[in-house]
């Protein structure tokens, strides 16, 4: 009789526990294969606005073209980024951002960083994009969002302007977000230029040089105007 009564209770618990086991598979499959379809949703979008791109203009490229070239349902860009600019924003950080950074680690792993060897560090990304189409592609974007002038989410930190002041300990926040904003105004508008023309390498040179001077200048003495620095800090993006 005690035998059959463990036996009975173990059958029992077998529905149970096989219950548990198939919710337990179930949500371990549908959760590893959602990240892997949402990110290979997200990496197809990114390449399909990347390929209308190269031919088309920013404005004539519409979210609904995008997910259809994607092969995704219409409202996938605005799930997976909210909008078009975002989607931009996160394909140049997608290209962008690995190329900066390796030399930007190196470049600041000091302390103080160096101003030229940073200043390198960032023309030299710059430089190799403007060698192929693709790469003028993506500078041309980025020239596009800096001068729309709207505020965007960057998520990689060499894109957010916090941590470049941080590389000008000597200036207040203030006056090193504006030399930063200015310098990359500069770099941006020279490299993302939407004539297809190839920039020497004395014009580099030359750019380095500027930029490196107005990074390192000693900062401005009290009481000095900063009405040309208000006007360029009210016309960059924060």
């Amino acid at each position: 009789m005690s035998t059959t009564r463990e036996t009975a209770d173990v059958q029992h618990f077998v529905p149970l526990i096989q219950s548990l086991i198939e919710t337990c598979c179930v949500s371990w499959f549908t959760n590893g294969m959602g990240e892997k379809v949402a990110a290979g949703t997200r990496a197809k979008l990114l390449a399909a606005a990347e390929r209308l791109l190269l031919t088309e203009r920013y404005e004539d490229v519409s979210v609904r073209a995008i997910c259809v070239a994607a092969g995704a349902n219409p409202a996938a860009v605005h799930y997976h980024f909210g909008s078009k600019e975002a989607l931009i924003a996160a394909l140049i950080e997608d290209r962008l951002g690995p190329l900066w950074a390796e030399g930007l680690a190196a470049a600041t792993a000091t302390e103080p960083s160096s101003v030229p060897a940073v200043v390198d560090a960032v023309l030299a990304p710059f430089v190799e994009l403007a060698a192929d189409p693709m790469g003028r592609l993506h500078l041309r974007l980025l020239a596009g969002l800096i001068l729309r002038r709207r505020p965007m989410s960057w998520q990689h930190q060499w894109f957010r302007m916090e941590t470049w002041s941080q590389l000008l300990p000597e200036l207040s926040s203030g006056e090193a977000r504006r030399r930063w904003q200015l310098a990359f105004d500069l770099i941006i508008m020279r490299f993302g230029s939407t004539e297809d023309y190839d920039i020497a390498p004395s014009a580099v040179a030359t750019l380095r040089e500027f930029v490196i001077a107005g990074l390192s200048a000693p900062p401005p003495a009290s009481g000095a105007p900063h009405a040309a620095s208000t006007a360029s800090h009210t016309a960059v993006q924060e």
